[in-house]
């Protein structure tokens, strides 16, 4: 009985811990003050040598976070600029299959997220953002071919490479995120 009175409050900490974190950068984001160190945050006010370098990471997260473009409208973006690219490849039939399944699962990424966002669950949105997830990774295997092959030059595929790797990574957070918050309910 204890284990389970452990674990009960080890969870309520957790949630109180992260909700703060949140607060604390909110509270950053939106006070008057120049200097992190002077905004209360929990009855306190942060300390000079931890609370300054924590706060500061923290805001320059919320603030990149606030700042970025929605992670559907970089993937419609992003399926774009992939037509874009492979428009003017070969006509050979091996550049012309590469080409189509490199088009096919960027523009799926998006798809699947405006598909995620109707969702009508946490599973729901899960299971599309996984299908995402899974395009992302399709997509990033096909530009390295695309870019082996030469279907494009190095200019114009690199950065496609670079973008559907950022994509990864966020929708990896995403769904991780939301498979930890759909577990804790």
């Amino acid at each position: 009985m204890q284990n389970a009175e452990c674990r009960m409050q080890n969870a309520e900490c957790r949630r109180e811990r992260e909700n703060s974190e949140f607060l604390s950068a909110f509270r950053i984001l939106h006070s008057e003050f120049r200097n992190p160190a002077q905004v209360v945050i929990g009855g306190g006010r942060i300390s000079r040598e931890y609370g300054d370098a924590w706060a500061a990471r923290r805001v320059h997260r919320v603030r990149a976070m606030r700042d970025a473009p929605p992670i559907r409208d970089r993937a419609f973006g992003f399926a774009c600029d992939v037509i874009a690219a492979v428009g003017g490849a070969s006509r050979a039939p091996a550049i012309q299959v590469i080409a189509t399944q490199l088009v096919r699962s960027a523009t799926s990424i998006g798809a699947n997220l405006e598909e995620a966002k109707a969702a009508s669950s946490r599973r729901e949105f899960v299971r599309f953002a996984e299908i995402s997830l899974r395009e992302a990774r399709e997509t990033h295997y096909w530009l390295r071919i695309a870019i082996r092959a030469a279907m494009a030059s190095d200019d114009t595929l690199a950065p496609l490479l670079d973008e559907s790797d950022q994509l990864i990574r966020i929708l990896t957070a995403i769904v991780l995120n939301t498979k930890r918050g759909v577990q804790n309910s």
